[in-house]
């Protein structure tokens, strides 16, 4: 396994950095990255700690300890960063050392590295869900496993250190390999398939697929009940199901907030992207503006099309409480 350009760029711009490869400059690499992790997520641990500042203030006992969760855990992380000592590891006392173990542990530099931005995206989405709606929670659920991942990661590659031995390639591979969510089943749903959901069931009549870059936003239109139910799947960083229902909107701009009878819907995402409609005259292939909203325990996903518009009013739910029974 050796280093590549892409790895290159990332660490050798770490000042302080000069690689492992001379055994005198060993400590003062590892020092250098030890400084930059600990910059990159401290300054994610000071938002999260503003954050439950901000929901003490108001008085938000509950989504207080949603946000505890990750910052308990990215702080000892940070903790396990700065506090990490050595003592005799072969890496820093041998000038022969297995090229292998050099290059494994700057591949787990390289990783570490990477994981910052999905840190950041995570405390941007607890900062903007508000602490009642249902994505706050799972947002603070998503953060807390990509913190567990980073501090696996850190832990393996401090026992390569202090071992002095490469990993074996397939242990190295798995380690290395993000930790994926289980993506719901409700993702491959096709038309003729059955849905049950809270005690009835449904047949799945139309589709809508959009993407957006690494995201994607699926609506299944389902025959059953009074037949205005859709079951909708956001995946991204995190995979959310919501059971929707059609609703009704005055034709006009879409703006940062939406009243609809006594509930304010404030927008929390908004994406442009490509959508393939299916349903009983064919598919279609269109662009498309795809918005979500949320106000306490109710979401709001609108489909913009211009001349034609969809919109979408529920609640998120648990994938657990979803069957499905292929056609």
């Amino acid at each position: 396994m050796s280093r590549g350009g892409r790895l290159d760029r990332i660490l050798d711009r770490i000042p302080g950095y000069a690689g492992y490869r001379e055994k005198e400059r060993r400590r003062d690499s590892d020092r250098a990255i030890r400084d930059k992790i600990e910059a990159d997520f401290g300054q994610q641990a000071e938002r999260l700690g503003r954050l439950a500042n901000r929901l003490a203030d108001d008085r938000q006992l509950d989504a207080i300890g949603v946000v505890n969760r990750p910052l308990t855990e990215l702080r000892a992380f940070l903790d396990r960063v700065r506090t990490a000592t050595y003592g005799y590891a072969p890496i820093f006392a041998n000038d022969e050392v297995d090229e292998s173990v050099l290059d494994q542990i700057a591949a787990f530099d390289s990783a570490l590295a990477d994981y910052v931005p999905d840190v950041e995206r995570g405390v941007a989405a607890l900062e903007a869900a508000p602490p009642a709606d249902p994505a706050f929670k799972a947002a603070a659920e998503q953060l807390s496993q990509t913190i567990q991942q980073v501090s696996r990661r850190f832990a393996t590659r401090a026992e390569i250190i202090q071992a002095g031995k490469p990993l074996p390639e397939k242990d190295m591979l798995a380690v290395l390999q993000p930790d994926k969510p289980n993506a719901p089943a409700a993702m491959q749903l096709q038309t003729g398939d059955a849905v049950s959901y809270d005690g009835s069931d449904y047949v799945v009549i139309g589709r809508i697929s959009a993407s957006f870059g690494d995201s994607k936003a699926l609506a299944f239109q389902l025959r059953g009940g009074d037949d205005k139910q859709w079951l909708s799947v956001v995946a991204g960083a995190s995979q959310n199901l919501y059971w929707l229902e059609e609703g009704m909107l005055n034709r006009g701009a879409l703006e940062q907030s939406i009243s609809i009878g006594d509930r304010t819907f404030q927008l929390q995402r908004e994406e442009q992207g490509s959508s393939e409609v299916e349903g009983r005259q064919g598919t279609e292939a269109r662009h498309v503006r795809f918005l979500m909203y949320a106000a306490e325990n109710s979401v709001l996903h609108i489909y913009d099309w211009g001349a034609q518009r969809l919109v979408l009013e529920g609640v998120a739910i648990d994938q657990r409480d979803v069957e499905i029974f292929r056609r």
